[in-house]
């Protein structure tokens, strides 16, 4: 009995520590689940975050297993044009690519090496072209991840849509390289591909040529139209261009309204390249003489070109294009709206322009530049008005013409200020001449003023400053100007013009008929008065072409109640015909030279006292048979 009862006893003590071993055990498993369970449900919540990260990701995801697609996001569908995952599934990343086989440069032995620097070092970057299910070509940017696991491994390909970045890559090269206004390349590119073709010509002994064209007066559109039609003008024009030249020439805009054509392939004989090249300029130039329609009504422009043919030598290309610009230069200030092949002897031209513009500042700021005057006489030889005329007296140069340092002046904007100067000590001179001389015997005054003056935006505000300063009367002061004034902006010349009218300044077109467009102008211009050249007198009796045009312009004066000027007047036999063919005024040697403001008066007065001798005639008594050269006809005008 004893010993079943500590049978018994030991019996329920190991039931007892077995059931406590197994509610501990019990205990530690459901620890061990609930572990797992919480290790499972940050697991599940994880694969959600990574399921709604790789949905909602904007780059296309694509996981791939044993080389076929296993899954994707919607943003791969998209990019690839697909509309179900299970269009994709399985398929290849080769096939998923599609490498186009007429790229070389993303050939399929260019993916595979992408795909081998992957597996060496675990990830690789690179950029694409892939193409979508209806092979639209996209440049993406790939990131191919190599990912191990047990019995293979995962490749994870992301593809990201760089079209917006290329865009912006291609916007900024465009940029660099090309001119933004025009579409044309710009300096930059154009001296690279002008290196590239001096180097192509040595080798094969081909001749090129550079043309360096710039717009004549440019900023007076600007000026009197506004940037915006400038802007318009360029585009124009350099459309225009683009029509003309040969399909292997290169146009260029190197800035502002500077334009250069490069010509390729031309003959290596050097003067059968010169030909080609200055027949080109020469068309550039025929197709200005059309107008250039703008918004705001036509623009006639002209342009000055220079050219240069090379290789002459040892010269470099940059020096090239730098004789191209001399040669352009020299057009500018031979008269402008012409071509300049260039020559040595240019560089002595260009070195005498500059060395002039300096003197010219000088001789502005050291008041060394003087006013001459010849009078005009009327039907009965009566003095009636009187031209301005700028003159300068170098100290070392000695006389210096008009017709050299006034184009020097209009090109470097000197102008402006010298015109300004001239027009208040005319004025002023005039002004007080006038209050000495007999009420009867008063003179008008006339001055020739530049296009860059007249149209400046100060000008108007100097004539108001005179009239008040002076309290001029109606008609004292004739301003001269010639058609090249009115070439950009007709509206506002004319608009212009009335207002000087109505403040009682007068307006003359000088040199009338040496234009082509002079007629179709005179219909709107509110003008009083025209002049004809010196050209059509000098040899009246001569050319009966002279006498026609002559004729010509005197029966549009009385048509459209207009004075007319005969400029030149040097004989006798001309005073007679054009008196006979109805001219109204007379300038010229016959009558007077150019004289200083101190001499006027005397002048004046003496020949008023000749008029009253009944015996006089100016005919007999004044002036040579001989014609000699008259140096007071070059002015202001410059043309």
């Amino acid at each position: 009995m004893i010993k079943d009862e500590e049978a018994n006893k030991l019996n329920s003590q190991a039931s007892y520590e077995q059931i406590e071993a197994l509610a501990e055990t019990n205990r530690l498993l459901n620890e061990d689940l609930n572990r797992w369970k919480r290790i499972e449900q940050k697991l599940q919540r994880s694969e959600e975050k990574y399921r709604i990260l790789f949905e909602a990701s904007g780059d296309a995801h694509f996981v791939l297993q044993s080389r076929a697609v296993m899954d994707c996001n919607q943003a791969a569908l998209k990019l690839f044009g697909y509309s179900a995952k299970h269009d994709v599934l399985g398929m290849g990343l080769m096939q998923l690519v599609r490498i186009s086989k007429t790229e070389s440069s993303l050939s399929l032995e260019k993916f595979q090496e992408m795909i081998f620097k992957t597996h060496s070092q675990g990830s690789h970057t690179f950029e694409w072209q892939a193409r979508t299910k209806d092979n639209y070509a996209i440049p993406v940017e790939i990131l191919l991840t190599a990912l191990p696991i047990e019995g293979g491994e995962v490749l994870q390909v992301v593809f990201r849509d760089i079209s917006e970045r290329k865009r912006a890559q291609e916007e900024a090269i465009y940029l660099a390289y090309y001119d933004a206004l025009t579409g044309l390349p710009n300096r930059r590119l154009f001296l690279d591909r002008l290196e590239q073709s001096f180097e192509n010509s040595r080798r094969r002994s081909h001749k090129l040529a550079l043309l360096f064209i710039d717009l004549d007066r440019f900023k007076n559109i600007n000026d009197s139209r506004g940037h915006a039609a400038g802007d318009e003008l360029l585009q124009l024009f350099s459309a225009r261009l683009q029509g003309l030249i040969r399909s292997q020439d290169t146009l260029a805009r190197l800035g502002g309204d500077e334009f250069v054509v490069l010509m390729e392939d031309l003959d290596s004989n050097i003067e059968t390249a010169t030909s080609h090249a200055s027949h080109l300029a020469d068309k550039l130039l025929q197709s200005l003489e059309s107008p250039i329609p703008l918004e705001s009504g036509d623009c006639h422009i002209t342009a000055s070109i220079g050219v240069m043919v090379f290789p002459l030598g040892d010269e470099s290309s940059e020096s090239a294009l730098q004789k191209a610009d001399m040669a352009m230069y020299l057009a500018k200030q031979d008269g402008r709206n012409r071509v300049q092949v260039f020559h040595a002897s240019i560089y002595e031209a260009v070195d005498r322009r500059i060395a002039m513009e300096n003197e010219l500042h000088k001789a502005l700021a050291n008041e060394q530049l003087d006013l001459n005057y010849q009078l005009q006489f009327d039907r009965h030889y009566r003095p009636v008005a009187v031209e301005a005329l700028c003159r300068w007296n170098h100290p070392e140069w000695g006389d210096i013409s008009p017709g050299t340092f006034i184009p020097i002046a209009e090109e470097s904007g000197i102008i402006i200020e010298l015109g300004k100067r001239v027009l208040q000590n005319a004025v002023a001179e005039i002004h007080k001449l006038n209050l000495r001389l007999h009420p009867d015997h008063r003179i008008r005054l006339s001055v020739n003023v530049s296009p860059q003056q007249f149209e400046h935006p100060s000008f108007i505000k100097i004539i108001e400053a005179l009239c008040e300063k002076h309290d001029l009367p109606p008609g004292f002061l004739m301003l001269e100007i010639t058609e090249n004034t009115f070439m950009s902006d007709l509206n506002s010349m004319v608009e212009l013009i009335h207002r000087l009218r109505d403040m009682g300044i007068y307006t003359s077109l000088d040199d009338f008929g040496t234009g082509f467009s002079s007629l179709s102008y005179l219909k709107k211009l509110p003008i009083r008065e025209l002049k004809i050249d010196t050209s059509f007198i000098s040899e009246l009796e001569h050319n009966n072409d002279d006498v026609v045009l002559v004729k010509s312009i005197l029966a549009i004066g009385q048509h459209y109640r207009l004075q007319v000027v005969a400029e030149g007047v040097e004989l006798r036999h001309h005073l007679l015909l054009l008196k006979t063919y109805g001219c109204d005024l007379f300038q010229g040697s016959l009558f007077a030279r150019p004289m200083p403001a101190s001499h006027l008066e005397d002048f004046i007065q003496e020949q008023h006292r000749r008029l009253l001798d009944p015996s006089f005639d100016i005919t007999r008594s004044i002036g040579k048979e001989d014609s000699e050269d008259n140096q007071g006809e070059l002015n202001l005008s410059s043309n």
